[in-house]
């Protein structure tokens, strides 16, 4: 029995002597895998083509280093787009010489497959579209911070009211901004405001709007605002 264990043993360590032997070291980037992936992402240029498309992806290149180090014969094996697999194929042949591999202490020819990944980069803010904080510089100190969310009822038995015509107040306080008299910015503004329970006194009369969140097209529509009375409507 202790026969046959080392027998299986010590052909176990023959087959894995043997295994090691036919391994071949693969080329490789001078200064290891990590300079490899600075190097790609230093020479990575988004194309404008792939930008305005949002192509986004991974390209396998294939190409063989041979027994001077020289990157030839790049191909892509996995394609995304074909402005984003010349990109890859253009950082492969702008690449320094490899490492090459080696057997039986000679240079050889291998291949190898790289992983390039091309991730869109966010798109800007839509200049078109903003959110402006408010400046209400006649609010109380107790009301600038944000109403408890919690609090805050969607649907009521009686809905808060704006005390007047609300139509003929906003048509009487509405200035057009000096800064937009010429440009031919026109467009609508949605100011979304909680009613409190509580409201305080003040030389207009009731107040009761808590904080105040604007979505607007235009910035000289922003530059100030000023709410009187109580109520919870959107102006066109």
């Amino acid at each position: 029995m202790k026969t046959k264990v080392k027998t299986m043993l010590m052909s176990l360590l023959m087959c894995s002597v043997c295994c090691a032997q036919h391994i071949k070291p693969r080329p490789s980037f001078p200064g290891g895998y990590k300079a490899l992936q600075e190097f790609i992402e230093k020479e990575k240029k988004y194309p404008d083509e792939a930008l305005k498309k949002r192509e986004a992806g991974t390209v396998y290149v294939v190409f063989t280093v041979d027994t001077l180090g020289n990157v030839v014969h790049p191909k892509v094996a996995t394609s995304v787009s074909p402005s984003l697999d010349r990109e890859a194929l253009r950082i492969v042949r702008k690449m320094p010489k490899w490492i090459p591999s080696r057997e039986g202490g000679k240079n050889i020819n291998m291949d190898f497959t790289l992983i390039i990944r091309f991730s869109a980069p966010p798109l800007p803010p839509d200049p078109e579209e903003h959110v402006y904080r408010l400046i209400c510089n006649d609010l109380p100190k107790e009301l600038e911070p944000p109403v408890d969310p919690f609090k805050i009822y969607d649907v009521v038995d009686t809905m808060p009211s704006f005390q007047g015509d609300l139509m003929t107040y906003l048509y009487n306080e509405t200035r057009y901004p000096a800064i937009a008299e010429g440009t031919g910015a026109s467009g609508r503004t949605v100011v979304r405001f909680v009613v409190e329970r509580r409201f305080y006194q003040s030389r207009q009369g009731n107040q009761a709007i808590g904080f105040l969140r604007c979505h607007s097209h235009h910035r000289q529509h922003d530059s100030r605002v000023s709410l009187e009375g109580r109520g919870t409507q959107q102006s066109t």
